[in-house]
């Protein structure tokens, strides 16, 4: 393998990294045409390996790694282990989202819930909880028709586990903080679906909703 980094050397291939031991592709050009001649089984594998070896030298911990880590999590996750692909993501996104990161944290948000149809079965809870986590991503991102298609998706997934809290939680993204738009007649329905699942078992998010109320008409009036 020494000879063959010699001659990749050599060639242009690879340049030497100024830290001892690491070696990078010249151009992302050549990084791309190398991997795209390599077969699915191939890019699996290299992934799976990159990973652990990132692991070994890193930990799962390491703030300047943890997003490399999660991203050759994901693409190996096909034959490897998806669950904690999607833990390994979750967190990336946790982090890239403190770091005021919050299209990258969309997309580690995305990997985790492809992830977690890898693993068969997966739990309609930890589905709807994943969905809320990159619509609220979203729409720190601004993208805000999105993230209120994933909170209308993560609504119906809470009704169908009857599970008052995350209904609750997909009723006030729909009307996060900073929204002054007029709220339309599905989003009032919605808030008052939610405050109505929640009666008086979930007092936090009865008020927070009823505090999303006062600014819907005509709820205004009455409050």
């Amino acid at each position: 393998q020494l000879e063959l980094l010699g001659e990749a050397l050599a060639t242009g291939l690879l340049r030497e990294h100024s830290t001892a031991g690491r070696y990078a592709f010249s151009h992302a050009l050549v990084r791309q045409t190398l991997y795209d001649e390599l077969g699915l089984s191939q890019r699996v594998i290299a992934h799976r390996n990159t990973a652990a070896v990132l692991e070994r030298l890193y930990g799962d911990n390491s703030p300047e790694h943890l997003s490399e880590l999660a991203f050759h999590l994901f693409e190996s996750a096909v034959s490897g282990d998806p669950l904690r692909s999607v833990e390994m993501s979750v967190r990336a996104a946790e982090l890239a989202h403190r770091q005021f990161g919050y299209d990258e944290s969309v997309r580690h948000y995305e990997r985790a819930l492809e992830a977690l149809e890898f693993a068969g079965d997966a739990d309609p809870s930890v589905q709807c909880e994943l969905i809320l986590n990159q619509a609220e991503a979203r729409w720190d991102a601004g993208q805000r028709d999105l993230s209120h298609d994933q909170f209308r998706r993560a609504a119906g997934i809470a009704r169908e586990l009857d599970r008052p809290e995350l209904l609750a939680r997909a009723a006030v993204g729909m009307r996060s903080y900073g929204d002054n738009t007029r709220p339309d007649a599905e989003t009032v329905r919605l808030l008052e679906g939610a405050l109505e699942s929640v009666g008086d078992g979930f007092p936090v998010w009865r008020a927070r909703i009823l505090s999303r109320l006062t600014y819907c008409a005509p709820h205004t009036e009455s409050m």
